[in-house]
């Protein structure tokens, strides 16, 4: 009697102590399945909603892609990912990530076409107003005055 209450009380303990763990990293609730197990580290979108670095990061786990889940403001996002060993340079690529440092909490974006004159059309949330997806095009001679993060492929989709 006393071995099956032992076992019952650390059962408890346990799925209390998962259960617990769920509900402190489950930060979307608008995808509540339990992820105890799951290692992808897209599956829960950390950053600020309205802003541009969440819909960023919306956009990159949509093409399963992978980037930083603690690179904080958009300013600091170049530094942070040449750090965790990303790929940033001064060449835009269509599924990239547009990143400038000006203003108080910087920018990015995400790039959706390059043309053949070389200016880009960028998609972004929070350029106007927070929560406003808009698209612009950024002309050729504009290219140099921003950064672009080169995502990896996320083998955790």
């Amino acid at each position: 009697m006393k071995k099956r209450l032992t076992i019952m009380l650390v059962s408890s303990m346990v799925l209390t102590g998962m259960a617990t763990f769920e509900g402190i990293t489950n930060r979307d609730m608008t995808e509540p399945d339990n992820h105890f197990w799951s290692f992808n580290p897209m599956k829960y979108n950390p950053y600020t909603k309205g802003q541009c670095t969440n819909y960023v990061f919306d956009k990159m786990r949509a093409h399963d892609k992978q980037i930083g889940v603690s690179w904080n403001d958009a300013k600091y996002w170049s530094s942070r990912a040449q750090n965790d060993g990303y790929r940033v340079n001064s060449i835009p690529k269509v599924g990239s990530i547009m990143q400038s440092t000006k203003g108080k909490y910087g920018h990015v974006a995400y790039i959706e076409k390059k043309y053949k004159d070389g200016s880009i059309e960028v998609s972004e949330m929070n350029y106007r107003k927070p929560y406003e997806v808009t698209k612009r095009t950024i002309f050729r001679n504009e290219i140099k005055d921003y950064q672009y993060i080169h995502p990896k492929n996320n083998s955790h989709a």
